[in-house]
């Protein structure tokens, strides 16, 4: 039988740079801290773009922050490129098999039209629709601290359907990735 655990009060301390002792933490002030655990982390650093890769639509540069994420997984105008964002708050590859699964649906539907292209175009009336940031209600501080700047680099979202991401809701997600692939949004050649 384990002993039952001490009682001591919750605090989270940052020490910054520091060595790892036996059940302590010595930090840059020459001063110890006694700890149960230790939680250590380098930075999460965001990347401009998918892999850092550079895209481009018939030799012009894309930049992400002028397009649109269509059903989290297309960008508006940039043919044959389906991407991953995993969810924030759950299991990133819950999302990631939903895009699997989507982009092998979305193929298959090529095929079966005969089509070596699939693009999502905005429709007249989207183009002036009111946008989102891409990521919203994830407040970690190391995300927003990496997030800073980052975000105005990121594709933006639509508050409606088929340009919304619901990239904190699983079912939500599965529902609209479910949806018919000729929408009249997703054009073909």
């Amino acid at each position: 039988s384990f002993p039952p655990p001490r009682r001591s009060p919750r605090r989270n301390t940052s020490v910054g740079a520091g060595q790892l002792l036996h059940r302590r933490v010595s930090v840059g002030t020459g001063s110890e801290i006694e700890c149960d655990v230790v939680v250590t982390a380098t930075g999460l650093k965001l990347v401009q773009s998918p892999g850092n890769i550079e895209i481009s639509v018939d030799g012009t540069p894309m930049k992400l922050r002028e397009h649109v994420t269509y059903r989290g997984a297309m960008l508006n105008d940039v043919p044959n490129l389906v991407h991953t964002l995993g969810y924030l708050n759950i299991a990133w590859t819950l999302r990631a098999e939903l895009m699997y699964k989507w982009t092998c649906r979305l193929l298959n539907h090529m095929r079966a039209k005969g089509a070596t292209v699939a693009v999502p175009r905005l429709r007249p009336e989207e183009v002036s629709a009111p946008r989102r940031r891409l990521v919203e209600g994830f407040t970690p501080t190391y995300f927003l601290r990496a997030l800073d700047g980052f975000a105005r680099q990121l594709p933006s979202r639509s508050a409606a359907d088929p340009w919304q991401i619901h990239i904190q809701d699983h079912f939500k997600d599965k529902v609209q990735l479910a949806a018919p692939l000729d929408d009249g949004v997703l054009h073909y050649h």
